[in-house]
């Protein structure tokens, strides 16, 4: 994917009614980097290669604090956080998976030290996802 359809899939995004974010940072580099919680943070995943973002536990201080990763580089990008970090709604993961597909988005929330999936890109085909692990409920 080049640069134009890069930024043509974060136009998309932006004008599709997805809300507006305080900041955002781009990774262009693939492989491990380590995330700053920041409320209002957009992540762009552009980097030619995946990614695998480490995310820390959220303080009390940044409850309410949303993060919001998109896939721009049509690679299987993981976030991971410390055992645990992960709330689905009815359990506690540690990592979220992304399919690979272009304009995917994962939006994780900081609540009571755990970040909530708050969802992803709806009608998404493989969408972000937590992995099921066997052996685990």
């Amino acid at each position: 994917m080049d640069l134009t359809e890069r930024l043509a899939a974060l136009e998309a995004i932006v004008y599709s009614g997805i809300p507006a974010w305080n900041c955002v940072k781009t990774i262009s580099i693939a492989g491990s980097i380590a995330i700053v919680p920041q409320n209002g943070l957009l992540v762009v995943l552009a980097a030619p290669g995946p990614i695998q973002i480490s995310l820390p536990l959220p303080t009390a201080l940044q409850n309410g604090f949303t993060i919001t990763f998109l896939n721009a580089n049509a690679q299987q990008n993981t976030v991971k956080t410390p055992a645990g970090g992960i709330f689905t709604g009815s359990d506690y993961e540690s990592t979220l998976l992304d399919g690979g597909e272009v304009l995917n988005f994962a939006s994780l929330v900081a609540q009571n030290g755990a970040w909530t999936f708050a969802g992803g890109r709806s009608g998404c085909n493989p969408p972000w996802l937590v992995p099921w692990v066997a052996g685990t409920p």
